[in-house]
């Protein structure tokens, strides 16, 4: 009876305390990525796997669909009190700018913070063509950038980061908080990202079945809470049913593919890309209906809103 008394007391001590959902999160990171998220060679080999997966990454977030989850996001940030005009916002992590830019039309002055060359060098060419003069890039990884150099400390009334790798564990968070002096927002998968091809694919690809999906915002969440902010959470699914072409619909799912591998599976692709195609291209024959193969995804994402 007392030995149960005291494993229930250590649990609920450990539930309270910050370190203890760090450490779970780090715990799932490793689980997925099989490195250490914060060590300089992962934060190196991170950036150089988005280098090669800025094209795919272009094809799945914008467009109408991307510009949806936009719209939605910011209009939910704005029914939580939060003002864009004539703000200073820090977007961590800003890919191609599609948060960047809808920003800027709001805002006074937008940093976007991206360290990989061939994001920012798309956003730089938007810039240009939409002639727009309120947005600074920094070309640095979130993790290893100087806030204090850069004077960023308190300097920011919006802090924004959507499904940014570089936000991975409690440092992290705490160095995104405390560059705003109002509102830090933070986002991630909330345990499901399903591709009913890329599910079907897999064990034709890699002999093996197609693992569950690992990240889970649940982490960030309870840590934020156990670090005593107070915040808004929402949840939400998306799902996408798109249509193409047979002849275009192999490369958009080798597209998702090179998204969802790890680091191991991404070089077995690029390797053996010949072999794999084919593969992928006997699939959507099989599964193609009057010239068509349906794309169907199901994703869960939350979004925390923590109040500096």
């Amino acid at each position: 009876m007392s030995n149960h008394r005291i494993d229930k007391d250590v649990i609920l001590a450990n539930i309270k305390d910050p370190e203890f959902w760090n450490n779970l999160w780090q715990q799932q990171l490793l689980h997925g990525n099989r490195k250490k998220a914060t060590e300089p060679e992962t934060i190196k080999a991170n950036i150089e796997r988005w280098e090669k997966r800025a094209q795919p990454f272009a094809k799945n977030v914008l467009g109408k669909k991307g510009n949806s989850r936009v719209e939605k996001i910011i209009n939910w940030m704005k029914g939580q009190g939060v003002s864009l005009e004539d703000i200073r916002i820090l977007d961590i992590g800003s890919g191609l700018g599609s948060f960047t830019i809808p920003f800027a039309t709001y805002a006074k002055e937008v940093v976007a913070l991206e360290p990989v060359t061939a994001m920012t060098d798309f956003l730089r060419q938007e810039i240009k063509n939409r002639n727009i003069t309120n947005i600074t890039i920094v070309e640095e990884p979130w993790e290893t950038v100087s806030i204090e150099d850069n004077d960023w400390i308190g300097s920011f009334d919006l802090v924004f980061a959507s499904m940014v790798p570089g936000v991975n564990d409690i440092r992290t968070i705490e160095k995104a908080i405390n560059c705003s002096r109002a509102y830090c927002y933070i986002s991630s998968f909330a345990g499901k990202r399903e591709y009913i091809g890329l599910r079907d694919l897999w064990p034709i690809l890699f002999e093996q079945e197609h693992p569950p999906f690992h990240i889970d915002i649940q982490h960030q969440l309870n840590l934020i809470y156990t670090m005593g902010y107070n915040f808004s959470f929402r949840v939400w699914e998306e799902r996408r049913d798109n249509e193409f072409p047979a002849e275009e619909a192999a490369q958009e799912l080798l597209h998702q593919l090179q998204l969802m591998v790890d680091d191991y599976l991404y070089n077995y692709v690029d390797e053996n890309k010949q072999v794999i195609m084919k593969k992928i291209a006997d699939y959507v024959d099989k599964k193609t209906v009057a010239g068509v193969y349906k794309h169907e995804s199901v994703t869960r994402l939350g979004a925390i809103l923590i109040n500096v």
